[in-house]
């Protein structure tokens, strides 16, 4: 249900100060190269999050974007014969919980999720965003405490989508919309109390989608620091905050810059 998240140890780098950054940092293929460079465009961002992995090609994600578009060509032309855009975007969440979000899986990325239906909350999220933004819906993004999701603005009311919930995260009654976001803040002190760190700026904070491109680079960030792959995982952090400059991914940048730093130190005394 949460984007993957660091512990107590970033406290200690919580007071070191990082130049916001003005140009791209390295990137690992040369699609990624090319977008993050790019006029970062909506369509470009979701193109961007397809592009993590060091072997992606951009035939591969515009097939993944063919037939999620053929899917949403089908969403069009039910909106078109409905009068409610509660059923439509009900529909919206049906079809995408059916064809895409099959299985949970914290480390997943939007490639993932296209390719073979492993999702978490945030390639979730952004999912639900690209269609609505294609059959012409306006929707907001929130981070909430180790958590994404979205709310469909409607004119007869909003409409919160929880991905990690398929077929049953549709939330429109307000009762209902609040009782949710109350479990997320509770969720939140449970994670804390495990000893995840509190940062300030992430309580039901609203987000745009380069920022979740941010914070997918940071996930990968976290994941390759767990796997003790420091290189990957400075990277994947000076990327995450090019796109979303916050304290979060200012830490990040420092803990693996340190552990880089650790690991020659410790390859050179070996090799001595």
């Amino acid at each position: 249900m949460r984007y993957i998240f660091l512990y107590t140890l970033f406290f200690l780098s919580m007071h070191m100060g990082i130049a916001q950054p003005t140009k791209s940092p390295l990137a690992v293929n040369t699609m990624e190269a090319q977008l993050i460079k790019s006029t970062l465009s909506d369509e470009n961002l979701f193109l961007l999050m397809l592009a993590l992995d060091e072997e992606a090609q951009p035939s591969d994600s515009q097939k993944s974007l063919h037939k999620l578009d053929l899917l949403i060509e089908k969403m069009a032309q039910y909106k078109n014969r409905q009068n409610s855009d509660f059923k439509v975007i009900k529909n919206v969440f049906t079809k995408i919980s059916r064809h895409y979000l099959n299985q949970y899986i914290k480390n997943s990325t939007l490639a993932h999720t296209l390719k073979n239906g492993e999702f978490n909350c945030l390639s979730g999220t952004v999912l639900l965003a690209y269609t609505l933004q294609k059959l012409g819906y306006q929707y907001s993004l929130y981070e909430a405490n180790y958590h994404v999701y979205l709310m469909v603005n409607l004119a007869e009311g909003e409409i919160l989508l929880e991905p990690t919930q398929p077929f049953y995260g549709y939330y429109h009654q307000p009762n209902m919309i609040a009782k949710r976001l109350n479990q997320y803040q509770k969720e939140g002190e449970v994670v804390y109390s495990q000893g995840a760190y509190r940062f300030p700026e992430t309580a039901f904070k609203k987000v745009t989608l380069k920022e979740l491109a941010g914070l997918q680079y940071f996930n990968q960030g976290v994941k390759a620091y767990n796997q003790q792959s420091f290189d990957r995982a400075f990277y994947a952090a000076m990327k995450a905050h090019f796109l979303y400059p916050c304290t979060r991914n200012k830490a990040l940048i420092i803990l693996t810059k340190k552990a880089r730093k650790l690991q020659i130190i410790k390859e050179g005394l070996a090799v001595n």
